[in-house]
């Protein structure tokens, strides 16, 4: 985008152009989402300025707590239903961004774990609209979330710590029972959280 264009434009739009960036949904296509993201986002200098931006951290906040799981019920084609649950896992990607996630107040990065952990169980009542891609993607982002905040990895066999520790690193998966484990593991932390 031209520069002048960059810093003219608000947060709030600023946001909106990064979201609807055509590569956004590229992610879909590489072996690690969360790193095909990053990567998309590295090469686009509207998300350079967006995360820059002192403000990035409150609208991106803002914009996920606003954007509900249900809104895929008013969407009526297949192809749209999936696309929507495509973006919406781009929308929990983005949030757990380096350059995102390290402007986040402390009760930001709470709340926002908590709010991960509610849209997982909100997802699993669309499980036909959303499927595993998006539960994958709320076990990895919430992971990132709780370990930030203080959780420790558990100790498990080496079979599945190899599986889980590929999972929560790289968001790359070679046993879907890890994501199942994750998602446990930060149930438990987040009722121990104060």
């Amino acid at each position: 985008m031209p520069e002048k264009v960059l810093k003219s434009i608000s947060t709030e739009e600023l946001l909106k152009v990064c979201l609807n960036y055509p590569f956004f949904s590229s992610n879909t296509a590489s072996n690690s989402p969360f790193e095909g993201l990053n990567r998309t986002l590295d090469s686009f200098n509207g998300f350079e300025e967006f995360s820059n931006r002192k403000d990035a951290n409150n609208v991106l906040f803002n914009f996920y707590v606003n954007e509900q799981v249900s809104e895929i019920n008013k969407i009526e084609k297949g192809i749209d239903k999936a696309d929507y649950s495509f973006n919406y896992c781009g929308y929990e990607l983005f949030l757990c961004n380096k350059r995102i996630v390290t402007k986040l107040a402390r009760k930001q990065q709470t709340d926002i774990l908590k709010l991960f952990m509610k849209r997982s169980r909100e997802k699993d009542l669309h499980k036909d609209s959303f499927g595993f891609w998006e539960k994958m993607t709320s076990a990895f982002v919430a992971n990132k979330y709780a370990v930030l905040l203080g959780k420790k990895e558990t100790n498990v066999d080496s079979k599945t710590d190899n599986s889980q520790k590929l999972f929560t690193e790289k968001m790359l998966i070679n046993d879907p029972k890890v994501v199942d484990n994750v998602l446990a593991e930060v149930e438990i932390f987040i009722n121990q959280l104060k």
